[in-house]
């Protein structure tokens, strides 16, 4: 007869397995995009229901429609700050016979520095890239300088690395003290940077075509990547020193995050641009807050294994070309504009709000030649005052 009760029993066991496997696959999705929505203003789940009340008014508040004016417009001070950017970056897009050669007409590459690694020897920036690609010699010690920075440095900086793929310009907002929804066009004329770095980057990565020094050497394990564009030069050194540069043209900002020897006595001074490509090795000078920024997100590619020096070297001074070119387009206008009080800069708000540029040049007493991105520059300007 069989038993009805259950019965307990204790036991051990070991086991090991391996296994592999593949997958693969494809398919459609679909989503919500909030990209462009001010914060606060996402998705509100309003009940679909509007039914007449008694008197047979749909369940709706009252609009009033003696207010319908068609001559009403948007302003750009409620654009979303990247889109600020947009008419600025196509207007520079158009310039591109010009950025396009700066290697060869603006001395580009006229960079020297004392190299540590060198035994203190004076490098300069067109030997290193007329070495790049024929002497095997110079790139293996690039390599090795590399491998040194794998394996000195990448553990400590990893979070920092991974942090600044995309969100490289974070970082100088959180140097600034800038948070969501605060100064809309200083991140308007970051991301200008951003854009207008992006053109002269790829430009000059086709045309120079270096491959990334993975390639050449898988023992530097990249954590990622590398990314699918060649290597010279490094976009993030590129885009991160121009938004240095551009940031600190503005009067207040260079007071407080610069050296005060631009702009913040409110004169230009070209003479600036010269100096910045002469300063010693960028790994150990002393340079102003938001381009020590920039210099260390560039090592940053470097201790990952995605860049050379050299193209760290080579994006900062197309930074400075691409800055200095910029600035050059409307100097006379910012010195025209700098020269105001503020009541006078002031009375010019309404004019570039609206893209009068007629009112503007009479105002200024200027050609303005670039207006969109004098645009971004004068709002940027209006957003910090200079301390006196």
């Amino acid at each position: 007869m069989a038993s009805n009760y259950g019965s307990f029993g204790e036991g051990e066991g070991e086991g090991e397995g391996e296994g592999e496997g593949y997958g693969e696959g494809a398919g459609i999705g679909f989503g919500l995009s909030f990209r462009g929505v001010p914060a606060g203003l996402g998705y509100l789940p309003w009940a679909p229901d509007f039914t007449p009340d008694s008197s047979g008014k749909p369940d709706l508040p009252s609009w009033n429609t003696a207010l319908v004016n068609p001559a009403l417009y948007y302003p750009d001070s409620q654009l979303d700050p990247p889109l600020r950017a947009v008419a600025a970056a196509a207007e520079f897009a158009g310039l591109a016979n010009t950025w396009k050669n700066f290697d060869v007409v603006t001395n580009a590459w006229s960079c020297t520095w004392t190299d540590a690694d060198a035994g203190g020897a004076t490098v300069t920036l067109l030997l290193l890239l007329n070495k790049w690609n024929t002497d095997s010699n110079f790139v293996k010690q690039e390599i090795e300088r590399l491998l040194q920075l794998m394996s000195d440095d990448r553990s400590r900086y990893m979070s920092e690395i991974l942090a600044q793929i995309n969100g490289a310009p974070q970082f100088f907002l959180k140097e600034m003290g800038i948070s969501v929804g605060r100064k809309p066009w200083t991140q308007a004329l970051m991301t200008y940077a951003l854009r207008a770095g992006e053109f002269v980057a790829i430009h000059y990565k086709r045309r120079y075509a270096r491959v990334r020094p993975s390639t050449l050497c898988p023992a530097l394990l990249v954590p990622f990547g590398p990314p699918a564009h060649p290597a010279l030069p490094s976009a993030h050194s590129l885009q991160g020193h121009l938004k240095a540069l551009l940031l600190l043209q503005i009067p207040g900002i260079d007071q407080r995050f610069g050296s005060n020897r631009r702009l913040g006595d409110r004169r230009f001074d070209p003479v600036r641009w010269t100096e910045l490509r002469q300063e010693q090795d960028i790994y150990t000078f002393k340079p102003d807050t938001l381009l020590w920024v920039a210099n260390r997100i560039a090592k940053n590619r470097e201790r990952a294994g995605l860049h050379y020096r050299s193209d760290t070297v080579a994006g900062r001074q197309l930074a400075i070309s691409t800055g200095k070119f910029l600035m050059d387009q409307v100097q006379a206008d910012w010195i025209a504009l700098l020269g105001k009080t503020d009541v006078q800069i002031e009375a010019l708000d309404p004019l570039v709000d609206r893209e009068d540029w007629v009112g503007v040049r009479a105002a200024l007493g200027t050609a303005l030649t670039m207006p969109e991105f004098f645009k971004l520059l004068f709002n940027a300007n209006r957003e910090w005052s200079v301390i006196v």
